[in-house]
């Protein structure tokens, strides 16, 4: 696929889009929870629309280990059941 034709958000529309604090994104990736987005040319973040699943997902994740909804089985099984 050609990322050249894909649409493509800064950090802050893709906190707005998932629904989190940009601070948020920028914490998940100094953390290890998710990898860095690829960089423009200036060395601005692009976020891809399979990046922004990537962020729906942790969290979703996150969500469920605040509720207690997710358990160390489902982390070594790859996901939620």
């Amino acid at each position: 696929m050609d990322t050249r034709e894909e649409e493509t958000f800064t950090t802050k529309q893709a906190a707005d889009t998932v629904g989190v604090h940009k601070n948020t994104i920028l914490n998940w990736i100094r953390d290890g929870k998710i990898p860095d987005a690829r960089r423009d040319w200036k060395g601005y973040r692009i976020w891809f629309a399979r990046d922004i699943e990537n962020l729906l997902r942790m969290k979703n994740k996150k969500q469920q280990l605040e509720l207690g909804l997710w358990s160390e089985e489902q982390e070594s099984h790859g996901g939620m059941r």
